[in-house]
């Protein structure tokens, strides 16, 4: 009789510098590249420049998000940060140097109209903010509403990003990431050893604690693969979760392994091809 087989893959593509996004949602996920400018020191207000990405699938036209009207007149969209539990304000937003677009509509806007608002101007971003209008827990979101309106709408499903310390830069060097399994007796999953492969970190300007977490793709912190499998992610030996996973990363070159074990979740496994997808999330402080 003859063995029953699949074959496995896995792929994690490096996109900008800290993260890995595989994602066939609509949601808008928010990276931030670097925080750079003077330290706080009495008698100067300093700015800091801060870069960033926002990644946002195109909202296909049979979505919700395509036909339900969000704003009406001209609205605004645009990248804010805010603390926990905070709403960005209006005025903020719409100063100079800031990162917002205006959209019309047919009268009213939907979010697949406020997306392509701003992609018209936007993908990659910069802003310059006064240091003490930026709080230490803030996290830069995906905002939209209406110009007059006085506080702004979270985007649903927006994954915010952390701005790192002041004049760190961390990012991922090594190119796409591909995680393969090749063929294995279904009887044997079990026992099959966990595959790693190597991916380089560079942080200039200093140190960092760097946390890597699961955004998207996941049930229960493993990947799915198909029917009846699964694949638990590892950094450096720890098990990745959606809560995140810390590191402490030199100034220069870091080596950190990435692995994937795979786990029959019970279900009948099927011969033939099982690959899955997750968004991971790198921030650092």
């Amino acid at each position: 009789m003859k063995s029953k087989c699949i074959r496995l893959a896995m792929c994690l593509i490096v996109m900008g510098s800290v993260y890995y996004p595989i994602t066939t949602t609509a949601d808008p996920i928010v990276t931030v590249f670097s925080r750079t400018g003077d330290e706080p020191r009495p008698g100067y207000t300093p700015r800091w420049t801060i870069t960033g990405t926002v990644d946002w699938a195109e909202i296909p036209l049979n979505d919700p998000a395509a036909k339900e009207n969000v704003c009406w007149g001209e609205c605004v969209i645009g990248v804010c940060p805010a603390a926990p539990g905070q709403l960005c304000n209006t005025q903020w937003l719409m100063q100079q140097g800031r990162v917002y677009a205006i959209s019309w509509g047919n009268g009213f806007s939907t979010l697949r109209d406020l997306r392509r608002a701003f992609f018209t101007y936007y993908k990659d971003w910069s802003m310059r903010i006064p240091y003490y209008q930026y709080p230490d827990d803030a996290c830069f979101n995906m905002v939209y509403g209406h110009v007059n309106d006085r506080m702004l709408n979270l985007v649903p499903g927006t994954v915010c990003g952390y701005a790192p310390p002041l004049n760190v830069s961390c990012s991922v060097t090594s190119g796409d990431v591909n995680i393969e399994h090749n063929t294995i007796e279904v009887s044997k999953i079990s026992n099959q050893p966990e595959i790693i492969k190597p991916i380089e970190l560079q942080c200039t300007g200093g140190s960092a604690v760097v946390s890597f977490s699961l955004a998207s793709g996941t049930t229960d912190d493993l990947i799915n693969m198909g029917t009846g499998l699964k694949s638990q992610l590892t950094i450096d030996g720890k098990k990745l979760t959606i809560e995140g996973t810390t590191l402490s990363a030199r100034k220069g070159r870091n080596s950190i392994l990435l692995g994937s074990k795979l786990i029959a979740s019970g279900e009948k496994i099927e011969p033939g091809l099982h690959k899955g997808s997750v968004t991971v999330l790198m921030r650092y402080n």
